[in-house]
């Protein structure tokens, strides 16, 4: 029902339209004729004659399919007319007005009839019937006219008009294109038949637009094969003539007729179908298709048959299914859209043009006689840009000429369509201006040329990538230049031009390679050039001879690239007697390699008939050629070496000059020899830098550095005898006896160090990481020695930085050690003795090959150092350092293993197989042995915080090295494949040093051991060398927790005198101060607390909790005023505090603070405590005694303390002096 109902609609609207302009069909004269007016609308079939009268006013022809129908509205000829004289089935019969045709129907001429297809009713006009076909049988009059069959000859068209004509408008196109279920009407304009055309005619100007995917313009006779000519007579739309000219005053048949205006043909293919021949000539096509058919014909070709025609030809989406003729008018043909839109657009035919003049000529008794010439603009434009199948484009051109042709390959609609690449032939007489313009516009693998273009001025190459592979392709220029501007050529045909010119490319021009597998010997081919080359960019001929025909200029900055293989090499030949090569200066010939290996001495020559100093560049940055004229050809001969610009090391040097040297004919070797001879500058920079053994001093440093680190740890692990030196202190006894000071001591140390290239020889990262424990005690009672053992693991590795980064070691370390150290007061001497194992994995990288292997050394060390503690007083003491140590290192030598891949054919299943074959790269490398005499001197400054329970330390030492020995990295080696033993000397290692770093110790103690824990930072500092460590320390000391109080106090006494001693006449010795200590190391509170502590009545227990806090209390107090610790001490006094001395607090503390300072550290002591506790109040009393210089204070105090958020704090005290001497100072 909706597509009836469409239908309906359709044809309503049709018929209010057809009555709204109130204009009518055709009028038949009856006889088969019919003749129209005006503005006519046909909707039936017209069958005979129809005549347009535009001889007035204009004409409007509406050819309206009808709806109703199963087929479209026919315009015909009567189809059983004789095969005698022409026929057209629309005929102008000229004028000023202007006609107009839109047809959605049929226009047809055939001497036939079309049935419907029952098999295709969808397409109308399917199956042909011919009645009574056209008889061809061509004769001319003694005047020179066109007999057919002995009548006069005419066309048969389905449209004709002639010059009188001003301007016919022909717009074929379809009704219903998109409505659902209903079959399109399309517009066709057909002829059938030899000598016949859809639209035939010389109007002064035709327009012609063909729409839509279904409308046709054509001649059914036409074979859609290009190999049809002109004298077929199959033609689609066939025009000339039309132009309005002055003949000359003499008209002898030189002179050319002046032209005022040309016809003009213009065809709009958007989507529709052209097929058959498109013909916009100078002169009638019927004359010239019977002269060709026949030769002999004498023919006259009037004014009306003469004439220039332009025209304007866009297939812009299309097809067009025959050959194009064009005379010497302007003609534009636009195949396609530029902007890929019209990729699919095609064109299937041959292009001719022919420029030459037409002459105006007259016959009389058969003979012909030239009066004048006509001719047009003579220009023609081709853009190629849609689907080209033509086999050749013909041009006839003349002086005048100026014709181009531009193709564009690789044009994409984004859909399924792309332009196709020239494969056409361009043949012209060379005697105009024709330039051929070829763009490829795609990437890779880019765009293909095929064909011969013959007789072309100029062809501009240009784009992405174009391929002249096809050795049989001819390219022959009539006297100007090609030019190469594509960013790529690959050029194997014949080139003829004055000048071939290769412009600055991106990537140049290049022989085709050869891809023959079964001679993969043969060398590649290269062009033949004839003419002039210029070339100002890149030609690459590989091994290919690029022959020239003529002069060879290589401008500066050009490049002239070629291949030297086993065979031959590629070159210029400049043939003899036609022109000479040159090579600018600042030109290149650059030189590559495949399959030969070069030796100093070489010589190849790369030019004939040549002369010029060009750059020469090597296959690789070891291949240097210098170039020599002899006998005018140009020789490069071979030097092999390391350029020195690439400052590669001496070691590196001799590893590759060793390879370079070798004549054997180990097959690992010569593979090698030939890949680094194809290295660039930085990749034989890496490879010789790779190839040679390591020659750093990384490994001799890290070494050493693991036995530096235990032998670090081992100092420090000496603190409490080094504390003793610094201190004076002695062994303390406990319950009558000495305690035996054995300890042991756990550290984990870890570290890592950066070395910057130095010296031309790159830099390292190592890293390492370790453990060591040990034990010691002190030997005898006079606490002087004490001696131990230990033993150490650590394992390290190392990262070559730089082009030697895969380069990497893995380094394993055991060591054994004694050591000890001595007191000898006031300085301390330690000492070390050890031996140690280190295993070595090592693994180079050199071009894609492996070399590895393991091997170890032995290592005797011995240190030696001393310093003299400076106390200043108990926090600060200073001390300066000197030692000295060495080492020996025995390292065996070794040989590598690495192994590469070698290609071992196909396996079973066809797949590549590899087998592991020895390393090429291998070396084997004899022992080596390292003595180090190092030694330093610096100093360290303590810092000390004695508190009861603990003792605090930090430590800041710096230290400056210097190495006497030689540590260099020197190695003497061998490929293990073969070839010479060379030397590989290393760098002299950085002398000079400076270590620092800092440590902080906390020792504290339980109630009968000593513990000790200990945090160390070391920066080590040389020339473009910065390593840091870090060490964590664990140090138990056995039953020394009793005697630490004691040390505690006597450390506090001792301290005091040696600084009093600096400034008095009497000094306090050793024994006086160790008397004083033990006066005062008698609390007499502390076992009546205990044993209250343990009473069955609660009520005294709790007693004693209050006043064990509040001797805690007292306790913290008079330690923070001996420390000198001011923030301790005034947090012990509550904010309330009333002084004795009226003042405020501000005051109070001000003057205290003085105090403090100017005693510095005091001896004090206190008795005879006494402590009552109640509630949240206590009172003690008890017995102070100081000691500040030579003087000495007692006074009995009464402090005042109250607990406030569970801290006893005091909140008054007062002082009564019991020997006379009394400055107050609490």
């Amino acid at each position: 029902m909706r597509p009836l109902l469409l239908k309906m609609i359709w044809s309503l609207v049709v018929g209010l339209l057809i009555m709204a302009e109130s204009h009518a069909a055709c009028v038949d004269n009856g006889a088969g004729t019919h003749t129209c007016n005006g503005v006519s609308n046909n909707g039936a079939d017209q069958v005979g004659k129809t005549v347009l009268d535009n001889s007035a006013a204009p004409v409007t022809l509406n050819n309206n399919a009808n709806p109703d129908k199963t087929q479209e509205t026919l315009i015909s000829n009567d189809p059983y007319l004789p095969n005698t004289g022409a026929e057209q089935t629309i005929r102008l019969t000229g004028g000023s007005g202007a006609v107009t045709i839109n047809n959605t129907g049929t226009i047809q001429m055939a001497r036939g009839y079309y049935t419907q297809d029952p098999n295709d009713v969808a397409t109308p006009n399917k199956i042909f019937t011919p009645v009574n076909p056209t008889s061809i049988l061509f004769s001319a009059t003694s005047t020179g006219l066109l007999l057919n069959n002995g009548v006069l000859a005419g066309i048969d068209a389905g449209i004709y008009s002639d010059s009188s004509t001003q301007l016919l408008t022909i717009n074929n196109s379809n009704i219903f294109p998109g409505v659902t279920g209903v079959t399109a009407r399309s517009g066709n304009i057909v002829a059938n038949g030899d000598f016949s055309a859809a639209i035939f005619g010389s109007a002064q100007q035709i327009v012609i637009t063909n729409n839509d995917n279904a409308n046709f313009i054509g001649n059914d006779a036409y074979s859609h094969y290009s190999t049809e000519t002109l004298s077929d007579g199959h033609w689609a739309i066939a025009t000339f003539g039309g132009a309005t000219y002055m003949a000359p005053v003499v008209q002898d048949g030189t002179q050319y007729a002046n032209v005022m205006s040309a016809g003009l043909t213009t065809i709009n293919n958007n989507r529709g179908y052209i097929g058959g021949d498109i013909l916009v000539l100078d002169s009638n096509p019927l004359l010239q298709a019977a002269q060709e058919r026949d030769n002999s014909l004498v023919l006259a070709y009037r004014p009306e048959d003469v004439g220039p025609r332009n025209s304007v030809i866009n297939n812009t989406g299309g097809t067009i299914s025959g050959n194009i003729y064009l005379g010497s008018g302007a003609h534009i043909l636009n195949n396609g859209t530029l902007d890929g839109a019209g990729a699919g657009a095609m064109l299937r035919g041959n292009i001719y043009v022919d420029q030459r003049a037409t002459a105006v000529t007259s016959v009389n008794g058969g003979v012909e006689t030239a009066e004048y010439l006509v001719a047009g603009a003579r220009t023609f434009t081709f853009n190629q840009m849609g689907q080209f199948s033509g086999e050749k484009i013909v041009i006839h051109d003349v002086a005048e000429s100026v014709n181009n042709i531009n193709v564009y390959s690789g044009l994409s609609d984004n859909v399924s369509n792309v332009t196709p690449d020239p494969s056409f032939d361009i043949v012209a007489d060379g005697l105009g201006i024709n330039n051929l313009n070829i763009y490829c516009v795609t990437g890779p693998p880019g765009c293909n040329a095929s064909g011969d273009w013959i007789g072309l001025s100029s062809l501009n190459v240009r784009g992405t990538s174009w391929n002249f592979q096809d050795a049989s392709q001819v390219i022959e220029l009539a006297g100007g230049d090609i030019n190469l501007e594509a960013q790529r050529v690959i050029f194997g045909a014949t080139m003829k031009a004055d000048n071939i010119i290769v412009n600055n490319l991106l990537q140049g021009v290049f022989a085709p390679e050869n891809t023959n597998v079964s001679t993969p010997v043969d060398p590649d081919r290269m062009g033949t050039i004839t003419g002039n080359l210029i070339n100002n960019g890149d030609i690459t001929v590989r091994d290919a001879t690029l022959t020239v025909n003529g002069n060879a200029l290589f401008n500066s900055g050009s490049n002239f690239n070629l291949r030297i293989t086993s065979t031959g090499n590629g070159m210029l030949d400049i043939v003899n007697g036609t022109g000479s090569g040159l090579f600018a200066a600042g030109s290149n010939i650059n030189v590559s390699a495949k399959d030969v290996f070069f030796r100093t001495g070489d010589t190849f020559t790369v030019a004939t008939n040549t002369s010029g100093t060009p750059t020469i560049t090597g296959p690789g940055a070891i291949v240097n050629f210098t170039s020599s004229i002899q006998s005018w050809d140009m020789l490069l001969t071979a030097q092999i070496a390391i350029p020195e610009y690439l400052n590669t090391n001496v070691a590196g040097n001799n590893a590759v000059n060793v390879l370079m040297d070798y004549a054997g004919n180990d097959e690992a070797l010569t593979k090698l020899q030939k890949e680094i001879q194809g290295l660039s500058a930085e990749e034989l920079k890496r490879a010789a830098e790779r190839l040679r053994p390591e020659i750093n001093d990384s490994l001799i440093r890290m070494t050493m550095q693991h036995t530096d680190r235990v032998l670090g740890v081992v100092e420090s692990h000496l603190f409490d005898t080094y504390l003793a030196s610094v201190k004076g202190e002695p062994r303390t006894e406990v319950d009558g006896k000495v305690p035996s000071g054995t300890g042991i001591w756990f550290q984990g140390f870890g570290g890592a160090g950066t070395q910057d290239m130095r010296k031309n020889v790159d830099g390292y990262v190592a890293t390492s990481t370790g453990m060591a424990t040990g034990i010691d005690r002190m030997i005898g009672d006079s606490d002087r020695l004490r001696v131990g053992f230990a033993g150490a693991y650590a394992y390290g590795n190392i990262d070559n930085s730089g082009i030697t980064d895969n380069n990497r070691t893995n380094v394993n370390s055991y060591l054994g050690l004694a050591y000890g150290t001595w007191r000898a007061d006031p300085w301390y001497f330690n000492s070390a003795i050890g031996l140690a194992r280190h295993t070595y994995d090592t693994e180079r990288v050199a071009l894609g090959r492996n070399a590895e292997a393991s091997h170890d050394s032995w290592q005797f060390t011995a240190k030696f150092d001393a310093g003299w503690p400076m106390v200043y007083n108990d926090l600060l003491t200073f001390v300066p350092l000197a030692s000295f140590s060495y080492n020996r290192i025995n390292e065996s030598g070794y040989t590598e293993h690495g192994v590469e891949k070698r290609s071992a054919g196909v396996d079973f299943f066809g797949s590549a197989a590899n087998v592991d074959v020895d390393s090429a790269i291998n070396l084997r490398i004899n022992k080596k042995v390292f003595n180090s005499y190092r030694t330093g001197v610096g100093g360290k400054i303590l810092l000390s915080l004695q508190e009861p329970e603990y003792n605090a330390g930090v430590e800041v030492r710096a230290l400056y090295v210097h190495e006497f020995g030689d540590l260099t990295n020197n190695s003497v080696a061998q490929f293990t494949h073969g070839g010479q033993v060379f030397n590989s000397p290393g760098i002299a290692p950085a002398r000079g040093g400076i270590i620092l770093g800092s440590s902080v110790r906390l020792t504290g103690n339980d109630e009968n051991d000593q513990l000790t824990l200990l945090a160390s930072y070391d920066a080590d500092l040389r020339d473009k060398y910065i390593g840091q460590s870090l060490t964590l320390m664990l140090r138990y000391d056995f039953d020394q927790g009793p005697s630490y109080i004691k040390k505690a106090e006597f450390r506090k006494a001792a301290a005091l005198a040696r600084a009093q001693a600096a400034d008095k006449p009497v000094a306090a010795t050793d024994r006086d101060v160790a008397e004083i200590a033990s006066a005062m190391a008698a609390p007499t509170l502390q076992d009546m607390l205990e044993f209250e502590l343990s009473s069955p009545d609660e009520a005294i227990r709790l007693s004693a909790q209050k006043k064990k806090a509040v001797k805690a209390a007292i306790d913290n107090w008079i330690n923070a005023l001996i420390n000198g610790n001011q923030m301790v001490y005034f947090n012990t006094y509550s904010s309330d505090f009333v002084n004795e001395d009226g003042m405020t607090r501000q005051q109070w503390e001000r003057k205290r603070r003085q105090q403090m300072k100017d005693s510095g550290s005091p001896a004090i002591r206190i008795t005879d405590l006494t402590i009552h506790a109640q509630g949240q109040q206590a009172s003690t009393i008890f017995t102070q005694t100081s000691m500040i210089g030579d003087k000495q204070e007692v006074v009995q105090k009464i402090v005042e303390l109250e607990e406030r958020e569970g801290r006893w704090l005091i909140v008054s005290e007062d002082s009564v002096p019991l020997n006379g001497w009394h400055a107050a100072r609490q």
